[in-house]
């Protein structure tokens, strides 16, 4: 074994802290160490911070209405 595979051919899972400050994790709060790192967490998420970006991009020409083009009274 190479220290990151666990007896019977797995490999062991890191344990992981507190998505918002790195302590560790507390059974109570999981995901997170405490109830203050959770309100954090869900006021960023209500505030948008956890958005993704969107590129929108223009419609082929086979997407397009057949009148998107045209200019009114032309």
């Amino acid at each position: 074994m190479n220290g990151t595979e666990a007896p019977g051919g797995g490999t062991k899972r890191r344990a992981r802290g507190c998505p918002v400050c790195g302590r560790p994790r507390d059974p109570r709060w999981r995901p997170f160490c405490s109830r203050a790192c959770r309100d954090r967490d869900f006021l960023a998420w209500v505030e948008g911070r956890y958005r993704l970006p969107v590129i929108e991009e223009e419609p082929d020409e086979e997407e397009r209405p057949a009148d998107a083009g045209r200019r009114e009274g032309g």
